[in-house]
């Protein structure tokens, strides 16, 4: 799926996300998530309340504020998603910019800020819904 036409549809604000592995050599993201499961009005496209991995494909420029040497990133860490949205003012030729930043609730000794913030470009994404 193309970012700019369905990372929207997913409501990530408050999701959890228990680890996020970035794959240099495969070009991949890939973020095991609770979706949030918010009440109110739903359209028929939207995705809330489901268990999945959020899967980026072609990901170039990956960037973490802060820079994450050293760190074991499939550890479970209690990451909170604050957002993960499409940015298209970091679109490169047939790659779309994501800019995403998550709260730790257990912070890593090596990290001074209980934030997280990563960017990068996609060239899509898929979601694999896995049971609860």
């Amino acid at each position: 799926m193309r970012t700019s036409e369905h990372l929207h549809k997913f409501h990530l604000h408050d999701s959890t996300v228990d680890a996020f592995y970035f794959v240099p050599s495969e070009k991949r993201l890939i973020l095991p998530i609770c979706l949030c499961d918010w009440d109110g009005d739903r359209e028929p496209d939207e995705v809330f309340g489901k268990t999945g991995l959020l899967i980026f494909h072609g990901v170039e420029n990956f960037k973490t504020e802060p820079e994450l040497t050293g760190l074991a990133c499939d550890k479970y860490w209690g990451f909170e998603l604050l957002h993960l949205v499409y940015h298209p003012e970091s679109n490169l030729e047939d790659r779309e910019g994501v800019e995403g930043s998550f709260f730790f609730q257990e912070i890593p000794h090596n990290i001074y800020s209980g934030y997280l913030g990563i960017t990068f470009t996609a060239t899509h994404f898929e979601w694999l819904e896995t049971q609860q």
